[in-house]
């Protein structure tokens, strides 16, 4: 198995065939860090997850400028004048597709760039912030555009990462196909090695419950534990994460009544639109976290709590 994915990522073949492969291996020794990073990698991020950063590529922000004298259209945006989090925000073309979709778009089937439009409430809220900074300026068609070259990097990364892992494992563990047949093999420490190779993972779960944001622009350790449907817990948890006491009382109240999907362990539509609410309040400053961290940092906090 770990000799056919090698053949695979080193022969340029499509990384579909090789994330395929990964999952029968991460089934097989039981480990769902390594199956769940495969499936994602496959089916796409969900909106709420934490983003690697290799699936978070260079943009150019442009739009329509408006200064009372001049009317510029499709012209970079002036990110100096703006908060630094909407100037983040702008920088970083989120890659949530999987990567078939990728594929395909790094090929040029789709054309030379990828494009992602913003609402214009977006733009408003955008010519609000320069505003208030002092700047005469209006802001309309807010849109951020990436090179397919950028994706092709992005591709490359996961090849990268995955063969690495597939050599390092193929090095310490030269009969692990083998040894996997065995009623008595321990595969503790296979799986112990796969984690730590695992660095580009900006959330991942320690074995008691807590959770840790490992990501670049914020830190923060969850020390409260978990436990399943432990209210308790998962109040501590969200003060430590410095969410204001009001939005903490409204999902307390919403996970009174909205119900996950055990089958497909997502969260109830009402505590989606929590999680949407405090990723939106990142942006304007109500929560102090790094954008990118936040969705992925509050879903993994209900996991432990609805014990997905």
């Amino acid at each position: 198995m770990i000799e056919s994915i090698i053949e695979i990522l080193t022969d340029n073949q499509s990384l579909t065939s090789a994330l395929l492969k990964t999952q029968v291996l991460a089934s097989r020794l039981d480990n769902d860090d390594l199956r769940n990073w495969a499936t994602k990698e496959l089916q796409g991020y969900k909106i709420d997850d934490t983003l690697p950063d290799y699936r978070q590529v260079r943009s150019t922000p442009k739009g329509d400028l408006d200064d009372g004298l001049n009317y510029q259209m499709n012209t970079p945006l002036p990110l100096t004048i703006m908060p630094q989090k909407f100037a983040d925000l702008l920088l970083k073309f989120r890659l949530y597709n999987g990567v078939q979709s990728l594929e395909q778009t790094a090929s040029g089937e789709y054309g030379d760039y990828l494009i992602k439009e913003f609402a214009e409430d977006f733009s408003n809220r955008l010519s609000k912030e320069v505003q208030q900074n002092g700047y005469s300026l209006k802001i309309h068609g807010v849109k951020m555009i990436a090179h397919i070259s950028e994706v092709s990097q992005a591709l490359g990364e996961i090849r990268t990462k995955l063969l690495d892992l597939m050599l390092q494992l193929e090095k310490q563990y030269p009969t692990l196909e083998k040894d996997l047949k065995k009623n008595d093999f321990d595969k503790r420490p296979v799986n112990q090695k796969i984690i730590q190779i695992m660095s580009q993972t900006n959330i991942h779960t320690t074995g008691d419950g807590n959770v840790v944001n490992t990501g670049n622009n914020n830190t923060f350790n969850v020390d409260t534990k978990i436990n399943k449907g432990d209210i308790e817990g998962l109040k501590k948890a969200l003060n430590e994460l410095k969410i204001p006491e009001g939005d903490i009382n409204d999902i307390i109240e919403i996970i009174k009544v909205d119900t996950p999907n055990q089958e497909t362990k997502t969260l109830g539509p009402k505590t989606r639109g929590w999680v949407s609410k405090m990723i939106d309040k990142t942006l304007d400053g109500t929560w102090q976290i790094a954008t990118g961290a936040a969705g992925g940092l509050l879903v993994e906090l209900f996991k432990h709590f609805y014990g997905f």
